[in-house]
């Protein structure tokens, strides 16, 4: 029973089991969003519904939602999700390396059960700068998502000038040889106009399964 708008007290609304019924559907899949913040601002970014960077970057009132969730609290959420069936975990943002959040949480995921599995979906622009601590996590594997292959393409899709050898260099230069040990690499690629580019690019990244 609760309160409707006239002060009177009525009926419980209907639960709403949408959510539910797609988590048993997806055969317990879940993505988590570290950070709703990222250190490039690509025209087409959903955010996982929160508001995207590049609309923050030209609006400083347009924010995202405050983060009250601390290193505990995802990793007990994930061991108790993991205990009522989840198998599949996608680590996301805006850019998950860039959370203060992601070393807390990385190094210390539950162990799940056989068929479990934890994926890392990143930009790939700070893969080598965090390259010691992700070899040591229980990460099945590391997702890196190519929407520009050449400097020119990733400023005018991510507006950044970070350069795109910092991200191939995320995706298999020599400095991430460790992780490359550690991890697979998979890569995501989205053309968005670049299309002619895309070759050149992936035949100097390692190949994946």
């Amino acid at each position: 029973m609760h309160p409707n708008p006239t002060g009177s007290v009525g009926a419980s609304p209907p639960v709403d089991w949408t959510a539910l019924r797609n988590f048993a559907a997806l055969g317990g899949q879940l993505r988590l969003s570290l950070t709703p913040r990222c250190n490039l601002s690509c025209w087409f970014c959903h955010n996982e519904g929160d508001v995207p960077p590049p609309l923050t970057r030209v609006n400083r009132s347009m924010q995202p939602r405050p983060r009250e969730m601390s290193a505990d609290d995802y990793v007990n959420t994930l061991r108790t999700l993991i205990e009522t069936g989840l198998t599949r975990v996608y680590f996301t943002g805006g850019e998950p390396l860039a959370s203060p959040l992601a070393r807390p949480v990385l190094t210390r995921l539950p162990d799940q059960a056989s068929g479990g599995s934890y994926t890392l979906i990143t930009n790939g622009t700070l893969v080598r700068k965090h390259q010691e601590w992700l070899a040591t996590t229980d990460l099945n594997r590391v997702k890196v998502s190519l929407h520009y292959f050449s400097d020119e393409s990733l400023y005018d899709i991510a507006k950044s000038r970070i350069g795109i050898d910092t991200i191939k260099d995320g995706c298999g230069g020599r400095q991430v040889r460790l992780l490359r040990h550690r991890l697979p690499l998979r890569r995501a690629q989205v053309g968005h106009g670049s299309g002619q580019r895309t070759p050149r690019l992936i035949s100097g990244l390692p190949r994946t399964a």
